[in-house]
């Protein structure tokens, strides 16, 4: 009688043990511990109260602080007391509201909802900026603006209109917001300051916007053509560190401010949201009245 022997059984008595041994030396390995997470403290305010609530702005600009007695403050991003506003101490929570300098203060007790806008006043530096209008005027007007933005094309000729409406009282400043998603913006933007170091920006200006849709370096060049600016020199202050430098202080200041798309327009550094003509007007003629002009 032949004995048949199972050459399977040991085989497989070995892989359940090696496959057991595996799981074991898995469940005993020490689990790996989460590197450390390194942080830098950039602000720290100091309150002289405890606040009832803080909110932070959609753009984180702004941190709100509503304080007993229904003072809401305001302190910017870097920890600066920008204001304060009285709105009553019937409310004891604030929120963010879902569109930029909104706040919703909210009464648990009696239950209600405020919605207010507040406009705090940004400091802007201007010099050495291309302006047009009275040097001196009442009204500031800031744009950040993108030549290859066609909303920043039609903002150019209403912001002539308002020249016209308000002669003697405006000061329309341009700066340089290249937006990454339109390739030919930043060199534009370069070709703008250049030739606002020989005199003709808002020449320049113009002929851009005119044809923003269409912006190449052919079309660059018959735009410098047109203004005698077709020089070696000229190419060499293009891509001069003052130049770039300009456009990147400019872009730099507008993130500061909060800047996200273009054009954004401040008024005495207040942002202003309606662009139409009427939107100026009203923005403008209560800029003039706080004044008494």
């Amino acid at each position: 009688m032949v004995r048949m022997i199972n050459k399977r059984k040991p085989i497989m008595r070995f892989s359940f043990r090696l496959l057991l041994a595996l799981l074991l030396a898995t469940l005993t390995v020490p689990a790996i511990c989460p590197a450390e997470v390194q942080h830098t403290t950039k602000n720290e305010i100091t309150l002289k109260t405890t606040p009832l609530d803080i909110a932070i702005s959609r753009d984180g600009q702004w941190v709100y602080m509503l304080l007993k007695g229904g003072t809401l403050q305001v302190y910017t991003y870097d920890g600066k007391l920008k204001g304060a506003v009285d709105v009553g101490d019937t409310y004891d929570h604030i929120e963010a509201g879902p569109i930029e300098d909104e706040i919703y203060l909210l009464g648990t007790h009696n239950k209600t909802v405020r919605i207010i806008e507040l406009l705090p006043e940004q400091k802007i530096d201007i010099s050495g900026s291309p302006y047009k209008g009275a040097a001196d005027a009442h009204v500031v007007i800031v744009e950040f603006s993108d030549f290859q933005c066609p909303y920043c094309a039609q903002l150019a000729q209403t912001l002539d209109k308002l020249l016209l409406v308000y002669p003697g009282q405006l000061k329309i400043v341009y700066k340089c917001f290249p937006l990454h998603n339109h390739p030919f913006a930043w060199k534009a933007a370069a070709a703008a300051m250049a030739a606002h170091h020989k005199g003709q920006f808002w020449k320049f200006h113009d002929r851009l916007y005119e044809n923003y849709n269409h912006l190449d370096d052919r079309l660059l060049m018959d735009i410098r053509k047109e203004f005698g600016l077709d020089t070696p020199e000229f190419d060499t202050l293009m891509k001069s560190p003052e130049v770039r430098t300009q456009v990147a202080k400019d872009r730099n200041e507008g993130q500061r401010l909060g800047v996200r798309n273009t054009p954004t327009v401040f008024i005495n550094g207040k942002h202003l949201k309606d662009k139409s003509l009427e939107g100026f007007r009203a923005a403008i003629d209560k800029e003039l009245k706080s004044q008494g002009k």
